[in-house]
């Protein structure tokens, strides 16, 4: 099973979440990320999609592409596949939380602590879909 990432929608998250912080909090040319920001937003990119790999283990390898990223998984035989769409979506969830907590690491630490700490909530729902199994037929 193949889970893929579009890495222009996890940045345009991005842009869209530091953007109503930065006029929340008054100070867009600190907060907000813009598409001028490509470079400092790439490492950032790859450290995030790192972070899902971790969450995913040992179920998961990772590949990056020009897209964006997928991820491979090797479920068991038994696994509830009913549950890949509500995995892809956790999993596109905790990605797009992880970049903007990676971001506000330099701009606003206290904002990526909550962002990371919201995070644990998703990758705990991710690790329980992992986990779940179909009863076997009698």
């Amino acid at each position: 099973m193949e889970i893929t990432i579009n890495k222009q929608d996890v940045i345009e998250n991005l842009h869209k979440v530091t953007g109503n912080l930065a006029l929340k909090l008054g100070a867009p040319e600190l907060i907000a990320s813009t598409e001028e920001d490509v470079e400092r937003i790439a490492p950032l990119w790859n450290n995030a999609s790192l972070d899902l790999l971790h969450v995913l283990s040992p179920y998961a390898d990772m590949l990056f592409n020009n897209n964006g990223v997928v991820y491979s998984l090797e479920m068991p035989v038994n696994w509830k596949v009913s549950q890949r769409n509500n995995l892809f979506m956790q999993c596109a969830a905790y990605i797009k939380q992880a970049l903007v907590a990676r971001w506000l690491d330099f701009v606003k630490p206290d904002s990526a602590m909550l962002y990371r700490t919201l995070n644990q909530n998703i990758a705990e729902a991710i690790q329980h879909i992992l986990t779940l199994r179909q009863k076997p037929d009698r």
